[in-house]
């Protein structure tokens, strides 16, 4: 009975912003959100509203062959600003960020921090994402308990 009321106890007093740092202070997790954001702009070229950031031109396409007039672009030129791309956190909010210089041009003024933002079909599908982490940190909490 004893081991029952300290779990009961443990349970009530387990803090949900820990169980919320606990979720991203996890580097592969946030890494796994940022590739929801990489996956979007390669397959759909769209910002968090789901509006297309812009289309190729026949003049880029002569440039790069692998972009095609009327298609989406990716923001995928050399895999730089894919690869800056990175999540700040605190307990009340959680950032995304990353280098949007690109030559005399900066991605985040000319299409708008969105570009990197979650669609409301991402921020479903991360917090879900979350919810696993949260119940992970509470089974944790409850085993080093027992």
């Amino acid at each position: 009975m004893k081991k029952l009321i300290d779990l009961l106890e443990l349970a009530t007093n387990i803090d949900s912003r820990d169980a919320w740092m606990f979720a991203w202070s996890d580097a592969d997790f946030r890494d796994m959100v940022l590739d929801i954001v990489r996956k979007r702009l390669l397959a759909e070229g769209t910002d968090k509203d789901g509006d297309v950031i812009g289309y190729y031109s026949p003049v880029t396409e002569m440039i790069n062959p692998s972009k095609k007039t009327g298609t989406p672009y990716t923001l995928n030129d050399t895999g730089e600003f894919f690869h800056s791309l990175f999540i700040e956190y605190n307990q009340n909010e959680v950032i995304t960020d990353g280098n949007g210089d690109k030559g005399d041009d900066n991605l985040f003024e000319k299409y708008g921090s969105g570009i990197i933002g979650l669609t409301t079909d991402n921020l479903a599908v991360v917090k879900e994402m979350v919810k696993d982490k949260y119940i992970n940190y509470f089974n944790e909490k409850i085993r080093g308990a027992v």
